[in-house]
């Protein structure tokens, strides 16, 4: 499937979630016209889409996936006076559904990849090389284990997504979008430690993944960290 189709076959998806939880927040007139805004948003961002290619590129257009739906939706309900803060609920509660429906292999396959002693080793080899992994716009560096901290680590010292985000107008919205870790990393296993983003005006994001380990992602953006806080409250409530 083109990436073209994979998109639009993910908003689909993903749609009437978000009008679900639109609906609730602000009632059907609201949630209608933010989702015909939302719908020619996707169609002019489409053919933008800065999509890599190679044997990397699994992981990378899966997330860029993820930034574009959430983009549309930002743009969508700032078109109609809505805060970024408002919009990170709503692409959160979104993508929290979706993943509640990840295929259990999918998720053992995550699980035992993360956290097997070959990724170990190869990460602390590229760390010794000083490898870096560059793709389209995307730089990458590694670090091996650190006993007692991390399994492996990862630095991105440019982000194509943050870019594009960027480029789109949206500069405020991107440190939510990197928000979009805590629910990945819940879900599949990854046991993500992370204090600081490209979005939020660091030299590099520091992904440090623990396997087993409960997922600790903070910002270094005051309003989105509360709002990262007042989202995981609700959540323990409910």
């Amino acid at each position: 499937m083109s990436h073209t189709g994979k998109l639009q076959k993910e908003f689909k998806r993903a749609a009437p979630i978000a009008k679900a939880k639109l609906v609730a927040m602000y009632g059907q007139a609201q949630a209608d016209a933010i989702e015909k805004s939302a719908k020619k948003e996707l169609q002019l961002i489409i053919p933008q889409v800065p999509f890599v290619s190679g044997a990397r590129a699994f992981l990378f257009n899966m997330f860029m996936r993820i930034t574009v739906l959430e983009l549309v939706l930002y743009k969508a309900m700032k078109g109609q006076g809505h805060s970024p803060e408002e919009a990170w609920e709503v692409c959160h509660h979104t993508l929290r559904q979706r993943n509640q429906s990840i295929s259990w292999w999918k998720l053992w396959l995550s699980r035992k990849l993360f956290g097997a002693e070959l990724t170990r080793a190869r990460m602390q080899r590229r760390e010794r090389n000083k490898e870096h992994v560059k793709v389209g716009r995307y730089d990458i560096s590694f670090l091996g284990p650190r006993k007692g901290k991390f399994d492996f680590g990862v630095n991105y010292h440019s982000c194509q997504m943050h870019q594009f985000v960027v480029e789109q107008g949206a500069k405020e919205f991107a440190p939510f979008i990197c928000m979009s870790d805590i629910v990945l990393s819940e879900e599949y296993g990854w046991g993500l430690k992370r204090t600081q983003t490209l979005a939020d005006g660091a030299e590099f994001c520091d992904f440090r993944f623990r396997p087993g380990q409960p997922t600790e992602i903070t910002s270094m953006s005051p309003s989105v960290q509360q709002t990262v806080e007042k989202i995981a409250t609700q959540e323990k409530a409910h």
